[in-house]
């Protein structure tokens, strides 16, 4: 996936300075938002023999630009993917529930993400990180919408190259995205990472209160794949 992210940052022009960028501003997003307690409502303690676990411990506080600068070509001589701006692997669950929207009131749900679209798409395996976007592209098209015009949008940043081509394929501005970090930041969790992007929109959509707010939820996957969800944020206490 090393190279294939090399791949992608050849094919798509993605240089080494804005995946450096990229990795740098979500490790600082990350940190301010944990700083002001925005991921407290969405992590469970979880007891050790070494003590309370409460907090991600992926944010570097001494990550710099300079620092970032330093790290070698990690899977291609020469290239400009490194471990400064790739994700590391991060041990982590998510869980979300999925029902219909009589069921949720039943249950006395207040608000939630209801799922208006998905798409899955293939693509070729050595440009896997692209994925996102082609799935992207056909399910906004279907509902005959800009990804520009969606109000959250979170991609699961396994690499900052793969990242920042397909949000410049759908033309959207890389300071919108994962407002409170990704995964470069914060790992990418094996299984749970899809749930987390939800859970993060979620969030994002409570923070704003903007009922009918549009939220898209992106993952490139190993293989050549890709993985799209379109969201409407909506109050469940009243008529909808």
């Amino acid at each position: 996936m090393g190279v294939a992210a090399e791949n992608v940052a050849a094919r798509f022009t993605v240089s080494r300075e804005r995946q450096d960028a990229s990795a740098l501003r979500s490790h600082r997003r990350a940190l301010a938002a944990a700083e002001a307690g925005l991921f407290a409502g969405e992590i469970t303690t979880l007891e050790t023999s070494a003590g309370p676990i409460s907090a991600d411990d992926g944010p570097r506080h001494g990550l710099s630009a300079a620092v970032l600068k330093r790290f070698p070509p990690a899977f291609v001589p020469g290239g400009t993917v490194t471990a400064g701006n790739s994700c590391f692997d991060a041990d982590a669950a998510s869980a979300v529930v999925v029902t219909s929207l009589q069921r949720a009131r039943e249950l006395g749900a207040a608000d939630g993400l209801l799922v208006l679209a998905t798409d899955t798409a293939g693509v070729d395996p050595e440009l896997l990180g692209i994925g996102a976007a082609v799935a992207a592209e056909r399910l906004l098209q279907a509902r005959g919408l800009a990804a520009a015009s969606v109000d959250l949008v979170e991609f699961n940043e396994a690499f900052a190259s793969q990242t920042l081509a397909c949000l410049d394929r759908l033309g959207v501005d890389p300071e919108r995205v994962n407002l409170d970090g990704g995964a470069l930041a914060l790992g990418h969790a094996y299984g749970a990472s899809g749930a987390v992007l939800v859970a993060r929109l979620l969030a994002q959509a409570r923070r704003a209160g903007n009922h009918g707010s549009l939220a898209l939820a992106l993952i490139s996957i190993a293989g050549g794949m890709g993985t799209a969800a379109l969201l409407r944020y909506e109050l469940l206490s009243g008529a909808h």
